[in-house]
């Protein structure tokens, strides 16, 4: 298993400089049981590197910490210090908030988690709010139809639908450095599709949505719905027959096979650069 950045120890191991005993690359080494041999020392500074959803803490002495995933069912092993990096931390193969609960000092009569709210004193909801990804789309339809009061809007049908909660994943993610929600995002023949919604909605075919039941979007946080509402004016202006194509021309799709999960890692990294870092690259030159 990777434990810290690849490139931030490549970096160190090979070109020195003031951060070198923070990478040091025979500790990791030890740490997963491996002799420091030159040979060795190559093959974990020219790995690919793996896109974690935590920062790397910023003293290795702060120990080897070993959660599992109730989501995804993986255990999870990362560097980590409560002092300097508190209890958030992201499981890095689905996005899955961690609670770190072994490193806790609260004892078992002291510990206020509430299953309920899925927080505790140390680990706020507002440190990662997950929502369920039926509700991004009810957020989405309601939206739609406050835009279709003024006539510049159709009703959205499931497919575009399911288009539309992949761009708003991946610009959440890329902005916000988290999963927007915890469903998965499979890659179906004609793009991107978080299957409860879909099944939720498959009876339309091909029709617009009008019925979507009670909704109210203000349980959604304001920061959230300012980046649906990118999302819906930039993505939403297309149709369906785009959207799918878009979609299919993009590496997370492409490189997942056919009725497989996308990963978030993928999603994420491609965001960022190819919507997020370039928006901020044209932004920066009209500036100038």
């Amino acid at each position: 298993m990777r434990l810290i950045d690849a490139d931030k120890l490549r970096e160190n191991w090979l070109y020195g400089g003031e951060n070198e005993s923070i990478y040091n690359t025979n500790d990791v080494l030890e740490s997963i049981d491996e002799q420091p041999t030159i040979e060795t020392r190559l093959e974990v500074v020219t790995k690919e590197p793996k896109d974690y959803r935590f920062e790397t803490p910023k003293n290795l002495s702060a120990g080897l910490v070993t959660e599992y995933c109730p989501e995804c069912e993986q255990e999870v092993s990362l560097y980590w210090g409560i002092r300097q990096d508190g209890y958030k931390a992201f499981c890095p193969y689905c996005g899955n908030r961690l609670m770190l609960c072994s490193e806790c000092k609260a004892d078992g009569f002291n510990c206020d988690y509430k299953t309920k709210t899925d927080t505790c004193q140390f680990n706020k909801k507002n440190d990662a709010i997950y929502y369920d990804a039926k509700d991004i789309a009810s957020w989405f339809l309601t939206y739609n139809d406050k835009v279709m009061i003024d006539g510049d809007s159709d009703y959205i049908s499931n497919l575009k639908l399911q288009k539309l909660l992949y761009y708003a994943q991946g610009t959440y993610m890329a902005l916000k450095d988290k999963c927007l929600f915890k469903d998965d995002i499979k890659a179906w023949k004609h793009g991107a599709v978080v299957e409860a919604v879909y099944s939720e909605y498959k009876h339309n075919k091909s029709a617009g949505i009008e019925d979507y039941g009670e909704f109210n979007p203000e349980c959604i946080d304001e920061d959230t719905r300012i980046v649906l509402e990118d999302v819906y004016d930039f993505f939403g202006q297309y149709s369906t027959w785009k959207l799918e194509n878009m979609i299919h021309e993009e590496t997370p799709w492409k490189e997942t096979a056919l009725n497989e999960t996308i990963r978030v890692e993928s999603i994420k990294k491609y965001f960022l650069e190819n919507y997020i870092e370039k928006e901020r690259t044209v932004n920066r030159n009209e500036i100038n």
